[in-house]
């Protein structure tokens, strides 16, 4: 578990009008985007920390009995309120804004996200792959299968993918790391 006493708090601008799947959608995938950074942080720690041996809330995880992606979806429903991604406020109104708060990691989320409104695609491509890809190369050293490692980076696409349709139809617009 990672031990989160600092908070990060994360702007999005909304643009235009927004249907409630169109805006469940954005949610989703920004959570589910959020706990593959948060438990890959946390993974790292534990390996950090206890000699590359994976301990989550004191007890040692084998994944070779546990397939990876099924682990953070199954984490992700066993978080403590502490660790999740919180709505602090939201403003729907055009233009309107939602401001999340979360872990330190946040920041790294917040720039993931920015890259894909603002880099061209080459550089688009290479910098979302950095960020998320650093991490999974570090727990792919540790003895993360290889085929389980790209599956969560199909799931992360198919969530950036989301994100991606309303930064196009010009639904998203300016991203922002705010002090609450």
């Amino acid at each position: 578990m990672i031990k989160n006493n600092v908070k990060s708090y994360l702007s999005i601008d909304l643009n235009n009008k927004w249907s409630l799947i169109d805006f469940e959608k954005l949610i989703h995938s920004l959570n589910n985007i959020y706990f593959i950074f948060y438990i890959c942080n946390e993974l790292i720690e534990s390996i950090n920390s206890n000699n590359g041996k994976i301990y989550i809330l004191h007890r040692k995880i084998k994944f070779n009995r546990i397939n990876f992606l099924t682990y953070i979806k199954k984490r992700k429903n066993t978080c403590i309120k502490t660790e999740s991604l919180i709505i602090k406020r939201i403003h729907m109104e055009s233009p309107g804004d939602i401001v999340l708060e979360g872990g330190s990691f946040l920041k790294e989320v917040r720039e993931f996200i920015k890259d894909m409104l603002f880099r061209n695609k080459q550089e688009k491509e290479i910098g979302e792959l950095n960020i998320l890809e650093k991490k999974l190369q570090i727990l792919t050293e540790y003895g993360f299968p290889n085929k389980e490692v790209e599956e969560v980076k199909l799931y992360t696409y198919k969530n950036r993918r989301n994100i991606n349709s309303f930064i196009n139809k010009g639904l998203l617009g300016e991203i922002i790391d705010v002090l609450i």
